[in-house]
């Protein structure tokens, strides 16, 4: 879960960095939400269903956040060192 949820971030952040062009942005969006089922082999009603099930049960979505965040650090970490 916490996989999925760090490349959507990743998608959402580009999205509001308006990397796409306007008349291109939704559509590409969405194919990289589709990649991004299909490379972890979800569906989106069972991302959406297992989304909804750990925002009711707090402690786990929030272990699930903490490694989003380590990922995501380490992500960066990555990137800073390369330039």
């Amino acid at each position: 879960m916490a996989n999925i949820m760090v490349d959507m971030h990743i998608v959402e952040t580009a999205a509001n960095l308006k990397i796409y062009p306007p008349d291109s942005a939704q559509q590409m969006y969405q194919n990289h939400f589709a990649s991004i089922y299909l490379t972890h082999q979800v569906t989106k009603e069972k991302f959406d269903s297992s989304l909804y099930y750990y925002s009711t049960q707090t402690d786990q979505m929030n272990v699930i956040y903490d490694q989003i965040l380590e990922n995501l650090s380490e992500m960066e970490s990555e990137v800073n060192s390369d330039q």
